[in-house]
């Protein structure tokens, strides 16, 4: 060996983790050295295959770029190959590992007629006999169990081919020159995808070969005689010969190393086998309950069923007895009394910091043998948290579990309601603790006398020992959210920093409106949702929270029966100097009140204010702005709120309803917002914002205007961008020269890097251009859906313009065909896979609200590529569409169009 071994140990890190099966077992005939560091790797997946969809539809072009630097080696191997051909790489690599693997038991009569056929091992000698079980080909080419015998691997043209071949046969005939299976640390049966019609025709085949007496004497010989039978395949009796192949494997590759594993796969059938060794498992610490088929298990008596799940159940208890390691554990339907026991068989968690996803089933089935002394953080998943629901019934504690958790710092719950521990507790502390209540949320500390102290005073917990949790996440139905929210907000009011809270979506009732003042003076972020009816939020519960830096207030205006029109009313300007990430939608968005944004360096916000608002500081630290008015229906109701849930009141359609809201003049905005870096309108704020608003905004690096609204008809949401509303005006010089300036001087925005643009944009090709070129020189990533006035030769004069331009996309076109002049004109060339970075990738993780505005980066069209002298790549989309409007949002204007 030449390269150092670290180097080596990386180069497996990198394969296995790319599960890179050919190239490990490849590296296994290279010297005895290799072997040794290779095998732990190979062998963590000894029989993975292709599973996932997208894997099988690109393994050719992976394979394709993995090789692109040996065009030699590619142009043999992979010119004139078919993609299904890759398809049958992972299972020929996995069928020669699995044959050597079993060349390697020493005990051969574990290795059952049904894998000696299965992989084409020797099955006419004694199985008892050492040398009994070898091979019929070469292990780097076997035959694979999807293959016809015509159909193998072609015969090696090379040299080394064919002493590869002869070191494989070598290795499978005679003694192994290594213990493959001292590696075998953990089994998963993915030996082949299940219910695959392909490889029960050649199994059948050889089951032909096998003797009647042989195939008598099987214990799976109803199934061999079923394969014998048949003309043709069954999905049925191809899902029950994997699941045979599964158990027959497993069972011999894990008897002689039962004491290594760590993870495995138990069928219920095979039970009684794996309770006699289950004091062979020290270091079991997951395993997996199978049930098998469906067919094959619910044939079964319910008699047989119980029994089976009561072994299942007894496994685990004598598992926690012996070792206590298990950690997860898998199991099929079963009832839930039978579910409840096997989770309350697993070993307690022992002191833990944190509940998470690896335990926090374990936890809630033995919250009363657990020590919570020290749990800082309760994380429930939201994916797993159904499973938990049903055993709720079940649990009787004789406390809440959460006033054990002295040190909770942060606790996430996915739903609240009957039978989930709430904060009551925490409110009763707090009150014991001399606290009281004002009004809802406001607290006074009284210094009780210490005479009136009684004995029993002294268990409760003191003022200093009292829980102070620091994050919320929680998600419920209205009526137990708001009044939840109160109790937290009163009992953490010292400490708490992070709260958000969104409604359940499967509850859609009447909410209640929050206009209770929230004293948190360590609160930072602040997430409130509703997403099946109406958020009315007073922002001027806010007063008392001066450190919030993110606010999150939406609603989606779905189910709106509790719609009051009289509600809807500017509220008060919002003063938080600290605010530095703002997204509205829905009703917060209308009722958010302009000189919220105004500041004292403002000259032009002092003529908006009052008399009484000399000191106003507005929010002079924002940096990220999204308002959205889009709604989820296309009727509201005009009547009062109503106690039911679905009325049916008298409805108007919602265009005539949002112009009452049109009327107000508060779309036309005045503010000073110098660290503004991410701007998105959408709906209304888009259709009439004032582009001169942006001189106020020097720092503004992502700009999103989207103009469709299902709240207009399509004729009025036209928008025609003139450069007059770009240019700034002088007021120094004389009137010739301010004339001058006036037609010359355009807004620059030297930081923005993204622009994306949406809905039915009026942009004329010379004002494209001068818009690219002079106040937006900087562009890395231009989107366009749905603008007109331009065609396709004018968008490229004025985005070839662009010094620092990576990504460009352009859905206006009427079809996704590019003309051939202007691919020559432009030098493009087709491009297979996007590689740039567009509007997409910049807030696919830290703004979930753009999921709609931008769809015209999604949007499948036609990639092309631009190469530079300086070596950069430019990127461009074309995509074409009969409406060039996204369908989700046509179809909600649809009934808006109507009416």
């Amino acid at each position: 060996m030449t390269l150092p071994t670290e180097c080596f140990q990386l180069i497996f890190e990198i394969l296995a983790t790319e599960q890179d099966t050919k190239t490990l077992s490849t590296l296994l005939r290279v010297s005895k050295p290799i072997q040794v560091m290779a095998l732990p790797y190979l062998y963590q997946e000894p029989f993975w295959v292709f599973r996932r969809e997208q894997a099988l539809e690109h393994a050719h072009h992976d394979i394709v770029q993995r090789l692109q630097d040996y065009p030699r080696l590619l142009e043999k191997r992979l010119e004139h190959r078919p993609p299904r051909r890759q398809r049958r790489f992972a299972k020929w690599d996995s069928f020669s590992l699995t044959r050597m693997l079993l060349g390697c038991v020493r005990d051969k009569s574990v290795v059952t007629d049904f894998l000696r056929i299965a992989y084409k091992l020797d099955h006419n000698n004694n199985p008892r006999d050492p040398q009994a079980i070898s091979a019929t080909g070469p292990i780097s080419a076997p035959v694979s169990a999807t293959a016809t015998e015509t159909e193998a691997i072609p015969p090696a043209a090379t040299k080394a081919k064919a002493a590869a071949r002869r070191l494989a046969r070598t290795m499978l005939s005679g003694p192994p020159s290594i213990d493959c299976l001292a590696f075998l640390r953990r089994l998963r049966v993915n030996y082949y995808t299940q219910g695959n019609d392909e490889f029960q025709p050649s199994l059948r085949r050889y089951c032909l070969d096998l003797d009647p007496e042989q195939r008598a004497n099987s214990r799976h010989a109803a199934l061999f005689e079923e394969m014998a039978s048949r003309g043709s395949s069954r999905i049925r009796v191809v899902r029950r010969t994997n699941d045979i192949l599964s158990m027959d494997l497993t069972w011999a590759l894990c008897n002689e190393r039962l004491e290594q594993l760590q993870s495995l796969t138990i069928y219920l059938e095979e039970m009684e086998r794996y309770l006699a060794v289950v004091d062979r498992l020290p270091q079991l610490n997951r395993v997996c309950f199978e049930q098998g088929t469906e067919e094959h298990f619910t044939a079964r008596s319910d008699e047989e069923k119980q029994r089976m799940w009561q072994r299942m159940v007894l496994f685990v208890e004598r598992h926690t007895e012996l070792f206590g390691t298990l950690r997860e554990i898998d199991y099929p339907a079963c009832p839930q009394s039978m579910r409840w026991s096997l989770w309350r068989a697993l070993p307690v968690v022992l002191d833990p910091r944190e509940i998470d996803a690896t335990n926090w089933l374990r936890f809630h089935a033995q919250t009363d043998r657990t020590r919570l002394d020290h749990v800082t953080s309760i994380l429930i998943p939201a994916g797993c948290f159904s499973f938990l629901q049903g055993y709720l019934k079940t649990m009787e504690q004789s406390e809440p579990y959460l006033q054990r958790c002295r040190a909770l710092q942060a606790y996430e719950m996915p739903f609240l309601g009957a039978g989930v521990d709430s904060f009551e507790w925490a409110v009763k502390e707090k009150l014991e603790a001399g606290y009281t209540r004002q009004g809802p949320n406001t607290s006074t500390l009284l210094l009780p006398s210490i005479y009136s102290l009684s004995l029993s005073d002294w268990n409760r917990p003191s003022h200093h020992s009292r829980v102070m949790v620091k994050h919320i996440k929680v998600q419920a139905n209205v009526g137990v959210l708001d009044e939840w929210l109160e109790d937290v907000v009163f009992a953490f009011s010292e400490s708490l920093e992070t709260l958000s809270a969104r409604d359940d979506v499967s509850n859609p009732q009447l909410c209640s409106t929050l206009v209770t003042r929230w004293n948190l003076p360590r609160l930072r972020q602040l997430e409130m949702q509703r997403r099946r009816r109406s958020l009315r939020f007073d922002t001027g519960m806010l007063v008392h929270c001066p450190l919030l830096e993110e606010l999150v207030l939406r609603d989606h205006m779905m189910y709106l029966n509790d719609f009051v029109w009289d509600a809807v009313v500017l509220q008060e300007p919002l003063r938080l100097p600290k605010l530095r990430i703002l997204r509205l939608k829905g009703i917060p968005a209308i009722t958010f009140h302009p000189h919220s944004f105004l500041t004292n360096c403002s000259a032009e916000g002092q003529d908006n204010k009052g008399e009484d608002d000399e000191d106003f500081s507005g929010m002079p630290n924002l940096h990220t702005l999204s308002l959205n008015v889009n709604g989820s229906m296309d009727y509201l109701p005009t009547h009062a709120l109503s106690q039911s849930a679905f009325p049916a009141p008298s409805w108007m359609t919602v265009p005539t309803v949002w112009s009452l809201l049109r009327d107000r003049s508060f779309w036309n905005w005045t503010w000073n917002l110098p660290l503004l870096t991410v701007l998105e309108l959408r709906g209304e704020f888009g259709l009439y914002f004032d582009l001169t608003m942006l001189k106020r905004t020097p720092a503004l690096e992502v700009l999103c205007l989207d103009i469709w609204s299902r709240f207009l008809p399509l004729s009025a949401q036209t928008r025609t961008l003139d450069l007059s509303e770009l240019a700034v005006t002088q007021e120094q010089g004389s009137e010739a020269v301010a004339e001058h300036d006036k037609q010359q001087d355009l807004l620059l925005l030297p930081r923005l890097t993204h622009l994306h643009l949406q809905g039915p944009w009026v942009i004329n090709g010379p004002t494209l251009k001068t818009l690219f070129t002079r106040v937006m020189p900087n562009l890395i990533c231009i989107s366009e859906c749905g603008c007109q006035g331009f065609y396709l030769r004018e968008w490229m004069e004025a985005t070839v313009e662009l010094e620092h331009l990576l990504s460009s996309s352009m859905v206006t076109m009427t079809s996704q065909d590019v003309p051939l002049q202007v691919i020559k004109d432009y030098e493009l060339k087709a491009a297979e896979r996007s590689t740039m970075e567009t509007l997409m990738n910049v807030f696919l993780e830290s703004n979930e609200s753009m999921e709609l505005s931008i769809l015209a980066n999604w949007w499948p069209g036609t990639r092309r590529q631009r190469e530079l002298k300086e070596g950069r790549i430019v990127e461009y989309v074309f995509a074409g569409s009969v409406h060039t409007r996204p369908r989700r949002a046509l179809k909600r204007s649809s009934a808006s169009m109507v009416g």
